[in-house]
């Protein structure tokens, strides 16, 4: 229950990262964090997770163990997190899923059919197969000097975005995509009007449930620090939004690009 927007603009320079603060418990509780849900390390990186935000922290936590030392490029990330995810997945389905008949997964793949005969077999290998962790990440960086997103869904598997430029996640997901997708978004768009249209997004997303109104936006660039969007950036950012929705038109680039220099 959540909403994490990535995307990539100035042709490739830049990476733009936006979350909720929404947390859900129990499918019934809601509340507002006071901590963003958008990781930053190496201040080249970002993570963002949605879903299970126990399963999500373990797994994180693991991808970060497991980066090799010194790496910088995203890919190094990629495929970090991509291990630990299913390190945690085979953990989770050993408890889960085959402890109810004392297996593990590498006993059940070696005495499994044996012991249990084919249909079994084949019930339970489903059930295994089936079984979804309920977490999702985005991860963002840069290989060199070029933005990069990819999303790491279950069983462990990711999947570079880059040619889409953007990546969404949790359940404002569809809501956030289609909003990027009607305005045409692309990874040529100039950090200013790109940050409004992610912002048009994430407010859009608010529509779906679990996604909180609390907005965080951070911003990387391969040769420049980490930023995040101050809460007069996040004010300006809202007040052109606002006009569009009442006049449901469109605003001019400029415009964006000028009121948000103003709140820096």
């Amino acid at each position: 229950m959540t909403v994490c927007i990535a995307a990539i603009c100035d042709n490739g320079n830049t990476i733009i990262g936006v979350a909720d603060r929404m947390l859900t418990a129990g499918g019934i509780l809601e509340v507002e964090h006071d901590r963003p849900k958008i990781d930053v390390f190496d201040g080249k990186h970002v993570m963002m997770s949605a879903g299970d935000a126990l399963v999500g922290t373990d797994i994180k936590a693991d991808g970060l163990r497991q980066l090799p030392q010194g790496a910088t490029d995203v890919s190094s990330s990629v495929g970090a997190l991509e291990r630990a995810y299913a390190n945690t997945r085979r953990r989770v389905v050993d408890l889960r899923v085959l402890g109810a008949f004392c297996y593990t997964l590498d006993h059940f793949q070696q005495e499994g059919l044996k012991q249990l005969g084919p249909q079994m077999f084949a019930g339970i290998l489903q059930r295994v197969e089936q079984f979804n962790l309920g977490a999702d990440f985005i991860v963002a960086g840069f290989d060199g000097t070029t933005g990069r997103i990819a999303i790491i869904d279950n069983p462990g598997v990711f999947h570079w975005l880059d040619r889409v430029g953007f990546a969404t996640i949790g359940s404002g997901s569809s809501h956030a995509s289609t909003t990027l997708l009607a305005a045409g978004y692309s990874t040529k768009l100039p950090l200013k009007h790109a940050l409004f249209e992610m912002y048009a997004a994430k407010r859009i997303a608010e529509r779906a449930p679990g996604v909180g109104q609390q907005t965080d936006i951070v911003v990387l660039t391969h040769d420049q620090p980490m930023r995040w969007a101050t809460p007069e950036a996040l004010e300006a950012l809202d007040k052109l939004h606002a006009e569009q929705m009442k006049s449901r038109g469109t605003v001019d680039a400029s415009e964006v690009a000028t009121k948000f220099k103003e709140a820096q």
